[in-house]
C-alpha cells in the first residue's frame, strides 16, 4: 500500500472535498444545520473507525474519497453557526475560538506519530474514529440550531406566494445554483479578494504543513519523539493562543479601525519570515523548533478574521458558503503547490541534502504570506468602505424615527 499512500491522503481526498465544498456551503442555506453537523460528524468518525479494519485497499479508496466529499460540509456548518449565534461585534472571538481547534487537530495528527508506533496505524484509526463518535453524542447535547433571520424572510415570502400576493422567484438548481451563488459572492469586493489571498497563503501553508516533518525528521534525525510531543505542544499552545489572541483583538479595536482584521493577519504573516529563516538555517535542533514553533504563534490568527469581514459584509444566509468558497480556493492551491515545490525539492537534491527543506519551506512562505498581504490589505479597504456605508445607513434610519 506503500506505493499509492501519496494518492489515498493526497488526491483520493482532496480532489472530493474541493468540489463537494461548495454544494456543502449551499446547504447550509437549508435544513437543521445541527442535526446536518453532528450526521457528518458521526459519519467521518465510522469511516476512521472503518480505515482501521479494512484490508481492501479498493474499499479503502472509496472510504478516503467519501471522506474528503463529506468532511468537506464541517466548516461551512460549523461557520454559519457562529455568525447566526453570534452577533458582528462579537464574530471574530467566536470565530477565532473555532479556528482554533484546527490546531487541536494538528496536534493530534503530531502526536499520532508516537501512538502509531505505539498501537500501529490500524488501531490508531480506531481509536480516532471513536473519540470522533464520542464527540457527536457530546454534540447533540450541546449543540443549539439558531433561526437566521433570512429563514424568517423566507417564510414571509412563501405565506405571500400562497397568499398570491407576489409570484415565487425562480432560482436555479443544481451545479447551476453553484455557479450562481459562486459568481453572487465574487462580485462582494471583498470576499473577492479574500479568496485570491487564500488561494496564494495556501500555496505557502501546505507546504510548511508537508515539509516541516520532513525537515526535522531528515534534518535532526536524533530528536523524532521529542519533536512529535514538542510539535503538538507547540501546535495546541500557540495555535490556540494566537487565534483567540487575534480574534479579541480584532473585536476589541474593530470600533477604531474596520482595517483590524487585515492587520492582524497581513503583520502575523511579516513576523513568520524571519522566525522560518531563522528555523531553517540554526543547527541547533531546539532553537529551530523553537523559531518555527513561534511561527505558529505569529500567523495562527489568520483565519478567524478573514471569514469574519466575509460575513459581516454579506448576507447571513451565505455565511457558510463564504467559508466554501474560501476552502475551495484554498484546496486548488493545496494540490498545486507540491506539483512545483515537490519537483523543486528534487532538482535540488533535497534527499541527499534535507536542510533544502527548510530553504524550500522559506521560499514558499515569502512568496505566499507577504504575496497574500497585498490582497488582504485590499479586503481590508473594501471591508472598511463597506462598514463605514453600513453605520452611515444604520444612524440615518435612527435620525428618522420619532422620538
Amino acid at each position: 500500500m506503500h506505493l499509492y499512500y501519496g494518492v489515498l491522503v493526497g488526491l483520493a481526498y482532496e480532489i472530493p472535498q474541493m468540489f463537494s465544498g461548495l454544494y456543502a456551503g449551499s446547504l447550509t442555506k437549508t435544513g437543521n444545520r445541527k442535526m446536518m453537523l453532528i450526521s457528518v460528524v458521526a459519519i467521518l468518525s465510522m469511516f476512521q473507525f472503518g480505515v482501521g479494519v479494512i484490508d481492501s485497499f479498493f474499499l479503502l479508496a472509496i472510504v478516503r474519497i467519501l471522506h474528503g466529499a463529506i468532511g468537506a460540509s464541517i466548516s461551512p456548518l460549523a461557520f454559519s453557526l457562529v455568525a447566526d449565534n453570534f452577533p458582528a461585534e462579537r464574530r471574530g472571538t467566536a470565530n477565532s475560538i473555532l479556528s482554533a481547534s484546527n490546531f487541536a487537530g494538528m496536534a493530534l495528527s503530531s502526536m499520532s506519530i508516537l501512538l502509531i508506533k505505539t498501537l500501529g496505524w490500524r488501531a490508531t484509526y480506531c481509536v480516532m474514529g471513536s473519540i470522533g463518535i464520542l464527540g457527536a453524542f457530546v454534540a447533540q447535547l450541546v449543540l443549539k440550531n439558531p433561526k437566521r433571520q433570512a429563514e424568517k424572510v423566507a417564510q414571509t415570502v412563501q405565506t405571500q406566494v400562497k397568499e398570491g400576493e407576489r409570484e415565487e422567484p425562480k432560482k436555479p438548481k443544481g451545479f447551476k445554483q453553484f455557479i450562481s451563488q459562486l459568481g453572487e459572492i465574487n462580485q462582494n469586493p471583498v470576499c473577492r479578494n479574500i479568496f485570491i489571498a487564500g488561494f496564494v497563503r495556501s500555496l505557502a501553508s501546505v507546504i510548511v504543513t508537508m515539509y516541516q516533518p520532513v525537515f526535522f525528521q531528515k534534518v535532526f534525525p536524533a530528536f523524532k519523539s521529542q519533536y512529535s510531543l514538542l510539535n503538538a505542544a507547540a501546535l495546541t499552545l500557540f495555535g490556540f493562543s494566537s487565534s483567540i489572541i487575534g480574534g479579541i483583538i480584532c473585536d476589541k479595536f474593530r470600533s477604531k479601525s474596520f482595517m483590524t482584521e487585515s492587520l492582524v493577519v497581513i503583520i502575523g504573516h511579516c513576523l513568520c519570515v524571519p522566525m522560518i529563516a531563522i528555523g531553517a538555517f540554526s543547527t541547533n535542533f531546539w532553537c529551530s523548533l523553537a523559531f518555527f514553533s513561534l511561527n505558529v504563534l505569529v500567523s495562527g490568527c489568520y483565519l478567524a478574521p478573514a471569514v469574519t469581514m466575509m460575513q459581516n459584509s454579506t448576507d447571513s444566509s451565505n455565511s457558510g458558503f463564504v467559508v466554501s468558497a474560501l476552502a475551495f480556493y484554498g484546496n486548488i492551491a493545496s494540490s498545486l503547490s507540491p506539483l512545483f515545490f515537490g519537483f523543486l525539492a528534487q532538482r535540488m537534491g533535497a534527499v541527499a541534502n534535507p536542510r533544502i527543506y527548510g530553504y524550500i519551506i522559506l521560499a514558499a512562505v515569502i512568496i505566499g504570506y507577504l504575496g497574500s498581504n497585498f490582497f488582504y490589505w485590499r479586503a481590508g479597504k473594501e471591508y472598511t468602505k463597506l462598514m463605514k456605508r453600513k453605520d452611515a445607513e444604520r444612524q440615518g434610519s435612527q435620525s428618522l424615527v420619532p422620538a
